[in-house]
């Protein structure tokens, strides 16, 4: 038998395993019901009063988080005078804190306003 030919058969047999395969039967009222479940969950979904006060809670929480990072960073940066002991100890605690183990002088390269 030419090795096609083989090819060929062994194809035709797997195909014809598939033609026995029966499909299966879904619910008639399947569509009907997830549609109908659908309708009902976003007639559910009215917010009550007390999601509406706790998410015009949320919003004014966020708000004045923004607005608190804003002024603190406006307040840090017109303030010109930067105390050098307190900027010495704050790149220490970092130095520490990281494990850099250099023997920079980082203040050398930082310029102190007056």
């Amino acid at each position: 038998m030419n090795k096609d030919q083989k090819i060929s058969d062994d194809v035709k047999k797997t195909l014809s395993l598939l033609d026995n395969i029966k499909n299966i039967e879904s619910n008639a009222f399947l569509f009907t019901r997830i549609k109908e479940e659908i309708v009902s969950y976003t007639s559910k979904k009215s917010f009550s009063s007390f999601d509406l006060i706790l998410n015009l809670f949320r919003q004014i929480v966020f708000a004045l988080l923004i607005v608190f990072n804003v002024y603190s960073v406006i307040s840090n940066l017109s303030n010109g005078k930067v105390n050098e002991q307190y900027l010495r100890i704050y790149i220490k605690n970092v130095v520490s804190e990281y494990s850099i183990q250099t023997e920079t002088d980082y203040l050398s390269n930082y310029e102190i306003k007056d």
